[in-house]
């Protein structure tokens, strides 16, 4: 095998966010990394790595224990590095919801599942929701320039079909009432990673690149969360 077929098969077995090394390390070698590489991965393969997932959701197979492995790497590596990406989804939506702009907020919305009534659905939720939300969104000002200073993650969980998220707290701390948990809440933009190696909540795990998978994987806005009720999708 000779250097641009081990590249060929290389980008075909790994993600790209896993090529790094074959500059920083094999200075462009890519024969060299191919092999490094399948002897790390059978290695990995061999002592099964326990994972914190339930027990009946135990990797069983090679690919399945490479396709959790990297997709933790996928959210330290890729996802948590696009802070830029994140503030700005964040605030389109927030900035849709002020407006009052509901066919925005339904078409960013990742809030269900796909299908032909997603759409319908994340409508009928933030129409239903609208003045509750329209005072969260507006308490974000263009001029609000903590907005994404603080982000708080949350690993993607495969046990559960969770995918990578983000929260991005805003606007002013509200104690809640009496009747509810006497915690104070800011607003808060959740949104969730869609990667290439879980593109979708609930959805396969991909151990090697697939066609149909996001290169190299976005953040898309799943909810506004509001400190008087915290209302979330299907529950109140």
């Amino acid at each position: 095998m000779d250097n641009t077929a081990a590249e060929a098969l290389a980008r075909s077995t790994w993600f790209d966010f896993e090529l790094g090394e074959v500059t920083s390390r094999y200075h462009g070698d890519w024969l060299a990394f191919y092999r490094a590489k399948r002897a790390e991965d059978a290695a990995l393969t061999q002592a099964r790595q326990t994972y914190h997932v339930r027990e009946w959701y135990l990797p069983k197979t090679p690919k399945q224990v490479r396709a959790r492995r990297v997709l933790q790497e996928e959210f330290e590596q890729v996802a948590k590095t696009k802070t830029a990406e994140i503030v700005a989804e964040a605030r389109r939506a927030v900035a849709a919801l002020a407006r009052g702009d509901i066919e925005t907020v339904a078409e960013l919305c990742i809030g269900y599942e796909e299908g032909p009534k997603r759409r319908q659905r994340t409508r009928d939720f933030f129409n239903a929701h609208r003045e509750e939300l329209l005072t969260a969104a507006n308490a974000l000002t263009a001029s609000d320039r903590d907005f994404g200073k603080a982000l708080y993650f949350e690993k993607p969980d495969p046990a559960t079909g969770q995918v990578g998220r983000v929260h991005v707290q805003f606007g002013p701390t509200v104690t809640r009432p009496a009747s509810a948990r006497p915690n104070s809440y800011p607003s808060e933009v959740e949104l969730w990673w869609l990667g290439q190696v879980m593109p979708e909540p609930n959805g396969k795990l991909y151990s090697s690149p697939h066609p149909s998978a996001p290169s190299p994987g976005h953040w898309r806005f799943y909810q506004l969360t509001t400190p008087y009720s915290l209302v979330h999708y299907g529950r109140e």
